[in-house]
Protein backbone atom coordinates (compact mmCIF):
# COMPACT_ATOMS: atom_id res chain seq x y z
CA UNK A 1 0.00 0.00 0.00
CA UNK A 2 2.79 2.30 0.93
CA UNK A 3 4.19 1.72 -2.65
CA UNK A 4 1.26 2.65 -4.68
CA UNK A 5 2.40 6.50 -4.97
CA UNK A 6 5.64 5.59 -6.13
CA UNK A 7 4.30 3.00 -9.06
CA UNK A 8 1.83 5.52 -9.59
CA UNK A 9 4.30 8.64 -10.10
CA UNK A 10 6.49 6.02 -12.08
CA UNK A 11 4.07 4.76 -14.50
CA UNK A 12 2.02 8.46 -15.65
CA UNK A 13 5.54 10.15 -15.91
CA UNK A 14 8.62 9.84 -17.76
CA UNK A 15 11.26 9.65 -15.13
CA UNK A 16 13.09 6.97 -13.68
CA UNK A 17 11.82 4.58 -10.71
CA UNK A 18 14.70 6.30 -8.37
CA UNK A 19 13.91 9.54 -9.84
CA UNK A 20 10.12 8.93 -9.09
CA UNK A 21 11.20 7.21 -5.82
CA UNK A 22 12.69 10.60 -4.48
CA UNK A 23 9.78 12.76 -5.93
CA UNK A 24 7.12 10.74 -3.93
CA UNK A 25 8.92 10.93 -0.47
CA UNK A 26 9.93 14.73 -1.06
CA UNK A 27 5.82 15.36 -1.75
CA UNK A 28 4.72 13.29 0.96
CA UNK A 29 6.96 14.46 3.31
CA UNK A 30 6.32 18.36 2.01
CA UNK A 31 2.61 17.47 2.22
CA UNK A 32 2.93 15.65 5.88
CA UNK A 33 5.33 18.28 7.67
CA UNK A 34 5.92 21.44 6.06
CA UNK A 35 2.28 22.77 4.57
CA UNK A 36 0.37 21.54 7.52
CA UNK A 37 2.70 23.49 10.24
CA UNK A 38 2.70 25.89 7.55
CA UNK A 39 -1.02 26.34 7.61
CA UNK A 40 -1.05 26.36 11.28
CA UNK A 41 1.21 28.90 11.66
CA UNK A 42 -1.06 31.06 9.32
CA UNK A 43 -3.78 30.69 12.14
CA UNK A 44 -1.41 31.90 14.80
CA UNK A 45 -0.67 34.58 12.80
CA UNK A 46 -3.32 35.83 11.76
CA UNK A 47 -5.35 35.80 15.29
CA UNK A 48 -2.73 37.10 17.37
CA UNK A 49 -4.29 39.12 20.30
CA UNK A 50 -7.74 38.92 22.48
CA UNK A 51 -9.70 41.14 20.30
CA UNK A 52 -9.56 38.93 17.45
CA UNK A 53 -10.59 35.48 19.06
CA UNK A 54 -13.63 33.95 17.67
CA UNK A 55 -15.46 32.60 21.24
CA UNK A 56 -15.79 29.28 19.53
CA UNK A 57 -17.51 29.85 16.50
CA UNK A 58 -15.35 27.44 14.57
CA UNK A 59 -16.67 24.20 16.86
CA UNK A 60 -20.30 23.08 16.53
CA UNK A 61 -20.19 22.05 20.19
CA UNK A 62 -18.78 25.19 21.89
CA UNK A 63 -21.74 27.14 19.82
CA UNK A 64 -24.30 25.09 21.19
CA UNK A 65 -22.86 27.26 24.66
CA UNK A 66 -22.03 30.40 23.37
CA UNK A 67 -25.23 30.65 20.61
CA UNK A 68 -22.87 32.11 18.17
CA UNK A 69 -23.24 31.92 14.39
CA UNK A 70 -20.84 29.66 12.90
CA UNK A 71 -18.06 31.24 10.81
CA UNK A 72 -15.60 29.48 7.73
CA UNK A 73 -12.50 29.88 9.38
CA UNK A 74 -10.56 27.21 7.16
CA UNK A 75 -11.61 29.59 4.04
CA UNK A 76 -10.77 33.00 6.35
CA UNK A 77 -7.37 31.56 6.74
CA UNK A 78 -6.71 30.66 3.31
CA UNK A 79 -8.19 34.21 2.03
CA UNK A 80 -5.56 35.44 4.22
CA UNK A 81 -2.50 33.33 2.61
CA UNK A 82 -3.91 34.70 -0.91
CA UNK A 83 -3.61 38.25 -0.11
CA UNK A 84 -0.03 37.34 1.89
CA UNK A 85 0.97 35.43 -1.36
CA UNK A 86 2.00 32.47 0.01
CA UNK A 87 -1.15 30.55 -2.46
CA UNK A 88 -0.92 30.97 -6.05
CA UNK A 89 -3.21 33.48 -7.46
CA UNK A 90 -5.45 31.20 -9.78
CA UNK A 91 -7.33 29.89 -6.69
CA UNK A 92 -10.22 31.72 -5.79
CA UNK A 93 -11.36 28.95 -3.18
CA UNK A 94 -9.98 27.25 -0.61
CA UNK A 95 -9.88 25.43 2.80
CA UNK A 96 -6.47 25.68 4.97
CA UNK A 97 -7.52 23.38 7.28
CA UNK A 98 -5.08 22.77 9.70
CA UNK A 99 -4.38 20.73 13.47
CA UNK A 100 -6.68 21.28 16.19
CA UNK A 101 -4.53 23.47 17.80
CA UNK A 102 -4.82 26.37 14.55
CA UNK A 103 -9.03 26.52 15.44
CA UNK A 104 -8.30 26.32 19.79
CA UNK A 105 -6.34 29.14 18.66
CA UNK A 106 -8.45 31.03 16.76
CA UNK A 107 -11.23 30.82 19.05
CA UNK A 108 -9.38 31.13 22.64
CA UNK A 109 -5.69 32.15 21.85
CA UNK A 110 -3.42 30.02 23.70
CA UNK A 111 -4.87 29.34 26.63
CA UNK A 112 -7.69 27.25 24.19
CA UNK A 113 -4.41 25.73 22.51
CA UNK A 114 -2.99 24.54 26.07
CA UNK A 115 -6.98 23.18 27.35
CA UNK A 116 -8.05 21.61 23.97
CA UNK A 117 -3.99 19.84 24.38
CA UNK A 118 -4.77 18.33 27.86
CA UNK A 119 -8.11 17.16 26.48
CA UNK A 120 -7.51 15.76 23.54
CA UNK A 121 -4.27 13.76 25.14
CA UNK A 122 -6.75 12.85 28.42
CA UNK A 123 -9.37 11.63 25.36
CA UNK A 124 -6.72 9.42 23.64
CA UNK A 125 -5.43 8.00 27.02
CA UNK A 126 -8.78 7.29 28.32
CA UNK A 127 -9.83 5.57 24.70
CA UNK A 128 -6.83 3.95 25.09
CA UNK A 129 -6.88 2.60 28.65
CA UNK A 130 -10.69 1.44 27.83
CA UNK A 131 -9.09 -0.88 24.53
CA UNK A 132 -6.58 -1.83 26.32
CA UNK A 133 -8.75 -3.56 29.15
CA UNK A 134 -11.50 -5.03 26.62
CA UNK A 135 -12.02 -8.55 25.79
CA UNK A 136 -10.06 -8.90 21.99
CA UNK A 137 -11.81 -10.24 19.39
CA UNK A 138 -11.79 -9.20 15.93
CA UNK A 139 -14.16 -6.48 15.94
CA UNK A 140 -12.92 -4.95 18.90
CA UNK A 141 -8.95 -4.66 17.36
CA UNK A 142 -11.01 -3.71 13.72
CA UNK A 143 -12.77 -0.37 15.95
CA UNK A 144 -9.46 0.18 17.58
CA UNK A 145 -7.68 0.39 14.55
CA UNK A 146 -10.53 2.50 12.92
CA UNK A 147 -10.45 4.88 15.89
CA UNK A 148 -6.78 5.45 15.94
CA UNK A 149 -6.88 6.18 12.20
CA UNK A 150 -9.77 8.67 13.20
CA UNK A 151 -7.55 10.44 15.60
CA UNK A 152 -4.73 10.37 13.31
CA UNK A 153 -6.96 13.23 11.34
CA UNK A 154 -6.90 15.93 14.33
CA UNK A 155 -3.84 16.83 11.66
CA UNK A 156 -6.89 18.73 10.25
CA UNK A 157 -10.14 18.77 11.82
CA UNK A 158 -11.70 19.82 15.25
CA UNK A 159 -11.76 17.22 18.10
CA UNK A 160 -15.77 16.90 18.60
CA UNK A 161 -16.01 16.32 15.16
CA UNK A 162 -13.35 12.76 15.46
CA UNK A 163 -15.84 12.25 18.48
CA UNK A 164 -19.21 12.77 17.38
CA UNK A 165 -19.12 13.25 13.20
CA UNK A 166 -16.42 11.10 12.36
CA UNK A 167 -18.04 8.06 15.34
CA UNK A 168 -15.14 7.44 17.29
CA UNK A 169 -17.39 7.73 20.51
CA UNK A 170 -19.87 5.28 18.70
CA UNK A 171 -16.64 2.94 17.99
CA UNK A 172 -15.66 2.85 21.59
CA UNK A 173 -19.28 2.03 22.51
CA UNK A 174 -19.78 -0.70 20.05
CA UNK A 175 -16.01 -2.41 21.23
CA UNK A 176 -17.27 -2.42 25.25
CA UNK A 177 -20.58 -4.21 23.88
CA UNK A 178 -18.27 -6.25 21.82
CA UNK A 179 -16.27 -7.07 24.98
CA UNK A 180 -19.27 -7.72 26.99
CA UNK A 181 -20.84 -10.22 24.51
CA UNK A 182 -17.34 -12.00 24.66
CA UNK A 183 -16.95 -12.58 28.44
CA UNK A 184 -21.33 -13.59 28.37
CA UNK A 185 -20.73 -16.10 26.05
CA UNK A 186 -17.77 -17.37 27.73
CA UNK A 187 -19.46 -17.44 31.01
CA UNK A 188 -22.22 -19.96 29.01
CA UNK A 189 -19.89 -22.29 27.40
CA UNK A 190 -18.12 -22.34 30.88
CA UNK A 191 -20.86 -23.47 32.57
CA UNK A 192 -22.12 -26.40 29.67
CA UNK A 193 -18.43 -27.74 29.90
CA UNK A 194 -18.76 -28.03 33.88
CA UNK A 195 -18.75 -31.66 35.00
CA UNK A 196 -21.87 -32.97 36.41
CA UNK A 197 -21.83 -34.14 40.01
CA UNK A 198 -23.73 -37.16 41.16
Amino acid sequence: MLLFPIFSDYMYSDMTFSQSLIQTILKTSNRFGFETADRTLSYFDLYNNSSQYLGGRTNALARLFTGLEPFNVQNHVFLYRLRAGSVPDHLLYGSANAHFIGYMNADFGLWGVFWSSVLVGSTLAFFDAIYITLRKNEIVISLYIITVTLFWKLMGTQPTTILFSHGALLMLLWAIYASKTIKVREVASSRNTLPNRV
